[in-house]
């Protein structure tokens, strides 16, 4: 957590599947995070949570959505209990209610995020 709060923050205010009402996230654009590891030639991202989920994230899917990994809620640190210590996310404010529960707009989204790895297209 200390080196993600070293990086510059931004926030997102938007209504999340799994909340009633709309919320301000501070956080980390991906793209810092991937340029602070020198993610040239980037192919995909797999996101890995503490409940054995993950996705893939093409390099095309972040060009077309800016992903936040999430890390307060409201000014305060997200907790387990709400789905932390890390979420990522996006804005989803431009989603219509009726469909932001649709498998295509939240299949990205993971909470309690446990760990990134950054796939560059290198092989050893």
């Amino acid at each position: 957590m200390p080196e993600l709060r070293v990086l510059e923050s931004a926030e997102i205010t938007t209504l999340l599947p799994w909340k009633k009402q709309e919320h301000r996230y501070l956080g980390v654009y991906l793209e810092n995070i991937i340029r602070r590891v020198d993610g040239h030639g980037l192919e995909a991202i797999h996101v890995h949570a503490k409940n054995a989920y993950s996705v893939k994230i093409t390099a095309a899917e972040l060009q077309q959505h800016k992903y936040m990994l999430a890390y307060a809620i409201d000014d305060e640190a997200i907790t387990r209990r709400h789905k932390g210590p890390l979420i990522l996310m996006r804005d989803l404010s431009a989603v219509s209610i009726d469909d932001i529960h649709e498998l295509n707009v939240v299949i990205n989204l993971v909470w309690f995020v446990e760990s990134i790895d950054i796939n560059c297209g290198i092989t050893h």
